[in-house]
């Protein structure tokens, strides 16, 4: 397979993610003795640095290209990484914060305008599929893992992962140079180059602005919330041990990776509009089973919320091969990065907003209010991907993409 290479190493890095993914606020309040709001200031300055070097990863991108971008990008992550497994105290992590921030934002802006110079506009869909796939496997595994590692090795088992997670960007950043070395020179060739577009034209390009909307939506109200908002549902208002709400997000995982190849094919036959649109419907439509299974107790809605957690990786497996895609056939020539980190803040942005409204609505409004919300808000991406569909049809935008 041509993308061997880059997947593998994709998938080292995410195991690495995965390792720090459950310790880092453990970590910051147990090791380095941080307060509740110390560990958010952590992750506020995590955030902050990724939408501050998004917008000039992009612009970088298509001045010069998006490959020493994400090199120096990944150089940011490890330097992080490995600053906190080294950290004493609260100032050190915050370093290690920014560092990982700046490289966070810049990867996420430029990898999919990388992936499209090595190996092509057509090559994009599956390889994002294969990604996600691929990243959910590895994350889960290593997730698991970091918890044994730091029951045995305390203090030291929590510095480990990190030092590991450092690793793994070192491993990603060989992989990708591989692959470059691998791919015949021919083939790399270049977007044509124009003077760089302003970091905030796609949102001001009614051609293009239906798609970072999209995204926000399907991220911030649909994937993210089976992982952040979800199983407070199941757990807190369904009366679920932790095991069953385990054995939940297990068996979406295993749906996604049983699914995801099979989806493939048929995203290549409807579309990338059609399958995202698809994917909304399929989650609309499926909500009234999370409402169930958190009404009736026992098998039954042990059953039910199972049957929903395949139902919802079986629209994730429709979303993972179809923005990226579709960004890249929207974004005028030349200015692939602007418009890629356009369509990658959207992400982050939604990461951020929508478990925040989820947990206040959930709150204020319980489980029939919290769903309402999602289907209100899931249902905008619809007339935005038609809207999109009328205007790629036009000379001026179908002719200017990829």
């Amino acid at each position: 397979m041509p993308q061997a290479l880059l997947l593998a190493g994709i998938g080292v890095s995410s195991a690495g993610t995965g390792l720090v993914l459950p310790l880092t606020a453990l970590y910051l309040t147990g090791i380095l003795q941080a307060g509740s709001g110390a560990v958010g200031l952590y992750f506020a300055l995590t955030a902050g640095s990724a939408f501050l070097a998004n917008p000039f990863a992009g612009r970088i991108a298509d001045r010069r290209s998006p490959v020493p971008v994400i090199f120096g990008a990944l150089l940011f992550q490890a330097a992080g990484a490995i600053v906190l497994s080294l950290s004493g105290n609260l100032g050190q992590a915050s370093v290690a914060a920014v560092l990982a921030g700046i490289g966070n934002g810049s990867y996420y802006a430029v990898l999919m305008p990388t992936v499209k110079l090595i190996f092509g506009q057509s090559a994009l869909g599956r390889f994002f599929s294969r990604n996600f796939m691929i990243a959910n496997v590895a994350v889960a595994v290593a997730a698991a893992a970091s918890g044994v590692v730091v029951a045995s090795w305390g203090e030291r088992g929590y510095r480990l992962c990190f030092a590991a997670n450092a690793l793994s960007f070192v491993l990603l950043g060989v992989a990708l140079a591989a692959q470059l070395k691998r791919t015949p020179p021919a083939e790399l060739g270049s977007d044509v180059r124009v003077r760089p577009l302003a970091p905030w034209r796609p949102y001001l390009d009614a051609r293009f602005v239906a798609l970072p909307l999209t995204q926000m939506c399907i991220i911030g109200f649909g994937v993210v919330q089976l992982e952040a908002i979800m199983p407070l549902v199941l757990h807190d208002y369904g009366g679920y041990s932790t095991r069953i709400v385990s054995v939940f997000l297990a068996a979406n995982g295993l749906a996604v990776f049983a699914l995801q190849t099979l989806t493939e094919k048929y995203v290549e036959r409807i579309g990338e509009i059609g399958a995202l649109q698809r994917a909304v419907i399929v989650w609309i439509v499926s909500l009234p089973l999370l409402y169930l299974g958190s009404v009736f107790a026992g098998p039954i809605g042990v059953a039910v919320v199972i049957l929903y957690a395949v139902i919802f990786g079986l629209a994730e497996t429709l979303v993972s091969p179809s923005m990226q895609p579709l960004a890249a056939k929207s974004a005028p020539e030349g200015s692939l990065g602007t418009y890629a980190a356009a369509v990658s803040m959207a992400y982050s942005i939604g990461t951020a907003i929508g478990p925040a409204i989820g947990a206040a609505v959930l709150t204020a409004g319980g489980v029939a209010g919290y769903l309402t919300l999602l289907a209100v808000v899931l249902l905008v991406p619809l007339p935005l991907l038609a809207r999109h569909r009328r205007v790629m049809r036009r000379p001026e935008v179908s002719g200017a993409g990829a």
